[in-house]
């Protein structure tokens, strides 16, 4: 299923929007350790967890700092890995946690966030192997002890979207069990930078375009200073791993994919959804108007973000009755 989503921006989140704007001002630029040290002290700051029906429990999973987010009454057996976005570089529990609390509110799953090793002090594949420990964790665990899963999920937004889509491709390499399902929002698919959004949508993407700083196929050099200093530092960046769209979906679980048709991403939702529809795999698809990349991590806080998480819930429980 594909749907064009056509609305009216909310005005909760035009304040959000402005906000963003306002912050972005500040310039960061993942290309550059200043950058990641700016983006870092924005995006990284200690966030209070509100009161509600939804405790958000500090643990440490497979070694790695990490928060079981759930309702007193969730179902132990339904669970969803979340892989945070930040650029590889930045970001964490904190940056994170309001739509993971509102999935669980919402869906009466167990979330559980990974603080997994970021770029350039862990470079690829340091993050993806985390996140594949958190996963095998989260298959025979829960908070309380030793019990197996019924239905596992993975989100991620963005490079955390990139996580969720490499770390599939990975269990599927090594003949694991795969996730039921996968939730990716704005995932970054391709480390070539060759959409062609990364250049038409430079200016419209409030959030990736001022610190994209030239990344895309006209200007290779920023690219360069990307793969080589940050993220991958000399690796082929070409490796399914680390840009999914060029692996082998054949066996894919289904996932619902998310994206804003006014970012620099836009095509690599695209043409990953592209992909793995010839490959057969069974793949909901939002294209939205005018939001900002992963306006879903939002939360509770606009219309937008509940009602993407909403469709979320959905296929969740779409594919826990099938």
């Amino acid at each position: 299923m594909e749907v064009n989503v056509t609305r009216e921006p909310s005005e909760e989140f035009k304040v959000i929007e402005s906000l963003i704007k306002e912050a972005m001002k500040l310039g960061p630029d993942f290309g550059t350790r200043e950058g990641v040290d700016l983006a870092r002290a924005v995006f990284n700051q200690p966030v209070e967890v509100p009161e509600g029906p939804v405790k958000v429990t500090p643990c440490v999973v497979a070694g790695r700092p990490a928060e079981w987010i759930a309702r007193d009454d969730a179902e132990p057996g339904k669970r969803i890995l979340n892989l945070h976005g930040g650029g590889f570089t930045a970001c964490g529990l904190h940056s994170h946690r309001a739509h993971a609390m509102w999935l669980a509110e919402i869906s009466g799953c167990n979330v559980l966030t990974v603080d997994y090793r970021l770029a350039p002090e862990h470079p690829f594949p340091a993050g993806l192997e985390d996140c594949e420990a958190a996963y095998d964790w989260l298959r025979e665990n829960t908070l309380d002890g030793r019990q197996a899963a019924e239905k596992v999920f993975v989100m991620g937004d963005s490079a955390g979207g990139n996580l969720t889509a490499a770390l599939t491709l990975k269990l599927k390499d090594q003949g694991k069990v795969l996730p039921d399902g996968l939730m990716m929002m704005s995932p970054v698919m391709d480390l070539s930078f060759s959409g062609q959004s990364w250049e038409q949508n430079k200016e419209s993407d409030i959030l990736i375009g001022p610190m994209s700083r030239g990344f895309g196929q006209h200007d290779l050099s920023a690219q360069e200073k990307f793969d080589q200093s940050l993220y991958l530092q000399g690796q082929d960046g070409a490796q399914p791993y680390a840009s999914p769209l060029n692996g082998d979906l054949t066996g894919f679980p289904p996932f619902i994919c998310v994206a804003s048709d006014v970012e620099v991403l836009r095509d690599d939702s695209i043409h990953f959804v592209e992909k793995a529809r010839a490959a057969g795999v069974d793949v909901e698809f939002q294209l939205w108007p005018y939001v900002y990349h992963v306006w879903p991590v939002a939360g509770n806080a606009c219309p937008e973000a509940r009602d993407t998480l909403a469709s979320f819930k959905d296929f969740i429980d779409r594919i826990c009755a099938a």
